[in-house]
């Protein structure tokens, strides 16, 4: 009898001992979660400060004026934009709204023309897809509406390809692909040399907010559509545009060849969670990730009408708080953000010297004279009048060459 009370009482030490820990254990994981939370908090504000602090910044220099309203000019749009949303919207797949920002320079045809036949492959995949096109410029510019007229409004491999239909059940070729052309030129303000040297050029900036902007009057609320920011500079995998057509709200994925890691990224748990990101330079900023590594629905667009601010290197951190999303809200892609789709390769401009065309009296029926309007037409060089004579130089990129 003594030893089952014994017995008794030892249980009875050894589950209040148990208790104990276990409160204990209890007590503490929940100190730390208040002290995780309250030191992300505090860095939240401190990044809230610090960005704050950068747009004030801007304010003093009565840049908020000078951005109060979009500044463009439509070149040319698809017949019935609002008919087109309505159609998609009847199927179950989700369109692409692409965006790509533009300007002049040498390598720009080269660049479009890259980008254009990516793009065209997505319609021959009978992928539902717009592509607004915004020209850095004041004016529509000619060539660009002609360079995407030739590249996308004919079958680049002619009687090959059409031949090649004939072993298929339905066309190779899908529709033209839908083009927006916008000029959106930008604020003479932020070209000020010395706005310029100590905050940088946005460049960019103008056209992708002319661009939401469009789309803002061109569709409804409720229209289906994935928006990316797709620059020329880029190269791209055409598994990425399927990725992106899996956002719901808010999505994101890596991007290759970005200083200082060769990536820039969402940092993914087991969970599937973002609980950081990868790449970026400066440890306040809520989201360091490039323009490529991100895309969002036309829905969300419409709800919170997110504005880009004109301040390089923060154009994707103001606009994604703009958005107003949190860790908690981003899907992450590409395989939980394991795999790499989109390269920032940024195209450096060539070292060339000038093109000079010899005196046309020794090579009228040479291909010469052809050959240097091919490139006037490209961008590759600028002729000033009478360029075809021996003594008048030819202007490459934005310097004329003696």
């Amino acid at each position: 009898m003594e030893s089952v009370r014994l017995l008794r009482l030892t249980s009875r030490v050894w589950l209040h001992k148990f208790a104990l820990v276990f409160l204990t254990i209890v007590f503490l994981t929940l100190i730390f979660k208040a002290l995780k939370s309250s030191k992300q908090t505090a860095s939240q504000n401190v990044s809230n400060e610090r960005y704050d602090g950068e747009k004030d910044d801007e304010d003093e220099h009565g840049l908020a004026e000078a951005t109060s309203s979009e500044n463009y000019g439509v070149c040319q749009q698809p017949n019935e934009v609002g008919n087109m949303f309505q159609e998609w919207s009847k199927t179950n797949q989700t369109p692409l709204i692409i965006i790509t920002p533009t300007y002049e320079r040498s390598e720009q045809t080269a660049e479009l023309t890259r980008l254009s036949q990516t793009l065209q492959l997505l319609i021959w995949a009978q992928m539902p897809l717009i592509w607004i096109i915004a020209h850095d410029s004041r004016v529509c510019h000619e060539n660009v509406r002609a360079l995407i007229d030739r590249k996308l409004g004919s079958n680049p491999f002619g009687n090959r390809f059409d031949e090649a239909q004939k072993n298929y059940n339905r066309p190779l070729v899908g529709t033209r692909l839908p083009v927006t052309i916008l000029s959106a030129p930008m604020p003479s303000a932020f070209r000020d040399p010395e706005r310029v040297r100590r905050f940088g050029l946005p460049r960019g900036v103008a056209g992708r907010r002319a661009a939401l902007s469009w789309l803002i009057k061109h569709t409804r609320a409720n229209d289906p559509g994935v928006i990316y920011f797709a620059d020329d500079d880029n190269v791209y995998d055409l598994e990425v545009f399927e990725e992106i057509s899996k956002t719901h709200r808010l999505s994101m994925f890596p991007v290759g060849l970005l200083q200082p890691s060769g990536v820039r990224g969402p940092i993914v748990d087991v969970h599937g969670r973002v609980i950081g990101f990868l790449g970026g330079r400066r440890p306040f900023r809520m989201f360091p990730v490039d323009m490529a590594g991100f895309a969002f629905s036309l829905a969300l667009l419409h709800q919170k009408r997110p504005l880009m601010p004109f301040r390089a290197t923060m154009e994707e951190e103001g606009f994604l708080r703009a958005l107003g999303v949190d860790y908690g809200g981003i899907e992450p892609l590409a395989n939980n953000c394991t795999r790499i789709l989109v390269w920032h390769t940024m195209t450096a401009a060539p070292q060339v010297n000038s093109f000079q065309i010899p005196n046309p009296s020794g090579y009228s029926d040479t291909n010469l004279p052809l050959l240097a309007q091919n490139m006037v037409e490209q961008g590759l060089i600028k002729a000033a009048k009478g360029w075809f004579s021996h003594d008048i130089p030819t202007c490459l990129g934005q310097t004329c060459y003696t």
